[in-house]
């Protein structure tokens, strides 16, 4: 990542993995599931979705976020988050954010040279 976080940037870079709903994260396939993927939280650090979202996005590494009432993965898998596997009342998202670059301040994205504006 580059530069400061900005909140309203960072809540559009979570995507959901298979709709997100009623599953859990996973690695490469649904039975993948090493603790050595993830760091989890209780309640006290992420008592909301959102809670859970900004210890992912306080995360250098953060791919993605498993989260359940009373739970949060904050995953940092270097191949992200592969598969899910159905789990009711978790869910999954991939994080992928927005990489500013070139000092990310009054700056225009171009194509393949500075005056390229197509």
């Amino acid at each position: 990542r580059y530069g400061p976080p900005d909140p309203a940037e960072d809540a559009d870079a979570f995507k959901p993995v298979d709709g997100a709903m009623n599953r859990a994260c996973r690695g490469a396939t649904p039975s993948d599931n090493s603790g050595s993927y993830c760091t989890a939280y209780g309640p006290t650090d992420a008592p909301s979705l959102d809670a859970c979202k900004a210890l992912c996005v306080g995360t250098t590494e953060c791919t993605g976020v498993e989260y359940s009432v009373g739970k949060c993965e904050v995953w940092t898998r270097p191949a992200g988050i592969g598969a899910t596997v159905a789990a009711p009342g978790y869910q999954c998202y991939q994080y992928e954010p927005f990489e500013r670059v070139d000092g990310f301040a009054d700056r225009a994205c171009r194509g393949s040279s500075p005056a390229d504006d197509s």
